[in-house]
C-alpha cells in the first residue's frame, strides 16, 4: 500500500517520540499518550491510552486525495474525497450528569456527519474515563450505551444500519472523546455468529443495549477496507473465563479468525483469512502487566511482527474482560 500513489487509504503506527505526520496528506492521527491534551487542528485527536511500552504512539491515516478541514460547533472535520473523519472531544465538568454530557455530544457530532459528502459512518471510537465506575446506580458504560441508543433512536437509526464500534476507558483526563470514520460508499456490515448482536443483548447488561455491528467492509474505487469492531471473549452474550488472560486472548483471536472469514464471503477480492500482514491493530490490555503473554501469543498465532500493534493501557466495557482487540485491513 505504501508503494501505490493512488492509494484511498494508508494507515500506519509511528513508534518514534519525536515523529510527527507530515500535514500533506494526513486525513486523521490518533495520538496514544499517557499525557493527553485537547488538539487545536481538525486531524489529530489524543488521546489518554498510554502505550505499554512507554512514550507515544502516533496512528497516522493518510490518503492520495487532497484534504480539508473545518468546525461544525465543536466538531472537527477533516475530508477527502472517499473518507473523511469527524471528532468531538467534550471535557467532563465535575459530578455532570454523564448520560446528558454523551447524548448532546453524539447528537452533535451526528448532525455534523450530515454535512459532509461522506455521509456513511463507518465506525465510532468511544472513549472515556472510568468505564466500569457506578455513578447514579449505573455503570458508566450502560449510562453510554443508553445515551447513545436514545440519540440514535431520535434519528430513526435502526439496529441494520449501525456502524462498527469501540469502547474503552481512558486513564486519565476526564475527557469524553467520539471519533467517526465515515466513506462516500456503505458499509457491508456483518455479524458474528459465535455472538449475540449487541445491539439485542438482554437488559442484564444494561437498561439500553450497546449500539454497533461487530465488522463490515467497504468498497470503493478498487480499495477494499475491513474494520472489526472492539473485540473480546465474549460467547452468545456472556464474557467467558472471567479475568483469565490466557483463555480470553486465544478466544479473542477466535472471534476476529472468524470475522476474517466472513469477511472472505461478502466481496470478490481475496481479503486473506486473518487480520495479519498489512492490518493494523490495537490491542487494549486492562492489566500493563500482562504485555510479554500478550505479544507472544500475537507473533505466535498471526507470524507478524508488531510493527503495525499498538498495545494500549485501557479498561474494557466489562470488568471481567482483560483484554479487547479492534483491528482493520486495508486492500
Amino acid at each position: 500500500m505504501a508503494n501505490n500513489p493512488n492509494y484511498q487509504l494508508r494507515v500506519e503506527l509511528l513508534r518514534d517520540k519525536q515523529s510527527q505526520p507530515d500535514a500533506g496528506d494526513l486525513l486523521a492521527a490518533f495520538c496514544f499518550t499517557e499525557d493527553a491534551g485537547f488538539q487545536s487542528d481538525s486531524s489529530t485527536v489524543s488521546l489518554c491510552l498510554p502505550p505499554i511500552e512507554g512514550g507515544q504512539l502516533i496512528e497516522s491515516w493518510r490518503t492520495h486525495h487532497p484534504v480539508s478541514f473545518r468546525r461544525i460547533g465543536q466538531v472537527r472535520i477533516s475530508e477527502s474525497k472517499n473518507y473523511a473523519f469527524a471528532t468531538i472531544q467534550v471535557q467532563e465538568q465535575g459530578p455532570a450528569d454523564f448520560q446528558s454530557l454523551v447524548f448532546e455530544a453524539y447528537a452533535e457530532l451526528l448532525s455534523a456527519v450530515s454535512s459532509t459528502a461522506c455521509p456513511h459512518i463507518i465506525k465510532i471510537w468511544n472513549y472515556f474515563d472510568r468505564i466500569n465506575d457506578q455513578e447514579e446506580g449505573l455503570e458508566r458504560y450502560q449510562q453510554f450505551s443508553w445515551a447513545r441508543a436514545e440519540v440514535f433512536k431520535k434519528l430513526n437509526l435502526n439496529d441494520d444500519v449501525l456502524p462498527t464500534g469501540t469502547a474503552i476507558g481512558t486513564q486519565g483526563g476526564n475527557v469524553l472523546s467520539l471519533i467517526a470514520l465515515l466513506s462516500s460508499d456503505r458499509l457491508q456490515r456483518f455479524e458474528n455468529p459465535r455472538q449475540v448482536s449487541a445491539y439485542n443483548y438482554p437488559k442484564v447488561y444494561g437498561p439500553r443495549s450497546p449500539k454497533f455491528s461487530r465488522a463490515g467492509l467497504v468498497e470503493t474505487e478498487g480499495h477494499q477496507l475491513f474494520i472489526v469492531s472492539g473485540t473480546a471473549a465474549v460467547i452468545g452474550h456472556e464474557s467467558v473465563y472471567p479475568f483469565d488472560i490466557e483463555s480470553q486472548t486465544e478466544e479473542t483471536f477466535n472471534n476476529l479468525a472468524l470475522l476474517s472469514r466472513l469477511a472472505e464471503t461478502y466481496t470478490t477480492r481475496k481479503t486473506g483469512s486473518e487480520l495479519d500482514g498489512d492490518s493494523v491493530l490495537r490491542v487494549y490490555l486492562r492489566e500493563a502487566s500482562k504485555l510479554a503473554y500478550v505479544e507472544s501469543q500475537i507473533r505466535s498465532k498471526f507470524n507478524r511482527s508488531s510493527r503495525n500493534i499498538a498495545f494500549l493501557h485501557g479498561d474494557i466495557c466489562r470488568k471481567e474482560l482483560a483484554i479487547e482487540i479492534d483491528g482493520l485491513r486495508i486492500n
